[in-house]
């Protein structure tokens, strides 16, 4: 939206359809939706189900999306576009293969459970810790993937749970009262499931209440590592891009857009 040249936003979807996706989208802006969710946490429901169910309640057979993760993020894309009014056409890809972080099925993985086999070997194996990607990943990535993993560019993520915890550790509630998504004692909640775990998935863990998604918890940890206040602009200040063809180019260098491009090969 901020670019000023962009008309459609295509993403992956279990459904295949932007329609009924746009649609839920529309539904939780509905009014009356806050007050049944509460009634729904109420009863011990997590807040995903409970958001489900008091959709359900309110517009029988338009909750049903929000049982899929991929059709679940592209209800939040429409609801990101209904929210600005951007010009924006969601278009809804049919996802193929595995599902979100499952095993691979007709051909496809998902990239969670690529990232999975990796585990601690990113370091400790070179490129052979990426060995398990070639059938699944194009061969010219696979060169680059193997490259990088052999110059031991790949991720450890024992290292990343190290610096997490040892970031958090250092802190105080009182240092994570401006950060994006602390509240209700959150902050408290948080620091002392640091100060116990050894991983960032045990601290996932002892954090975990009906009340709150789990990706709102990893989002948390990170934000409060990184001091990611929630006074965060209405637009990114600037948008890292895969790839741009030439006609795309052109339309942004013509259009007066808000925010700044960093290209990449």
């Amino acid at each position: 939206a901020g670019l000023g040249c962009v008309d459609t936003l295509v993403f992956g979807s279990e459904t295949g359809e932007a329609a009924p996706l746009l649609e839920a989208a529309r539904r939780l802006a509905d009014p009356q939706l806050p007050a049944l969710l509460h009634r729904q946490l109420e009863k011990g429901l997590p807040f995903a189900a409970a958001r489900a169910a008091a959709l359900e309640q309110l517009h029988p057979g338009c909750a049903e999306v929000l049982a899929r993760p991929n059709d679940l993020l592209g209800v939040e894309y429409c609801r990101a576009i209904l929210a600005q009014k951007a010009p924006l056409t969601p278009l809804a890809v049919l996802r193929q293969g595995a599902g979100h972080g499952g095993a691979p099925a007709q051909g496809f993985a998902s990239a969670s459970w690529l990232r999975s086999r990796t585990g601690g070997a990113a370091r400790t194996n070179g490129a052979q810790a990426v060995e398990g990607w070639a059938d699944y990943v194009p061969s010219a990535c696979m060169e680059l993937y193997r490259t990088a993993a052999g110059e031991g560019l790949l991720l450890d993520r024992r290292a990343a749970d190290i610096a997490i915890l040892s970031r958090l550790r250092g802190l105080r509630p009182a240092d994570l009262e401006a950060i994006r998504g602390v509240r209700e004692g959150l902050e408290y909640r948080l620091l002392t499931a640091a100060g116990r775990a050894g991983s960032l998935e045990e601290l996932y863990t002892a954090m975990k209440c009906k009340r709150y998604a789990h990706a709102r918890l990893r989002r948390l940890a990170l934000d409060a590592a990184l001091g990611v206040e929630a006074d965060l602009p209405a637009l990114p200040p600037y948008l890292h891009l895969a790839g741009m063809g030439p006609k795309e180019s052109a339309k942004c260098t013509s259009s007066a857009a808000p925010v700044g491009v960093h290209s990449s090969p």
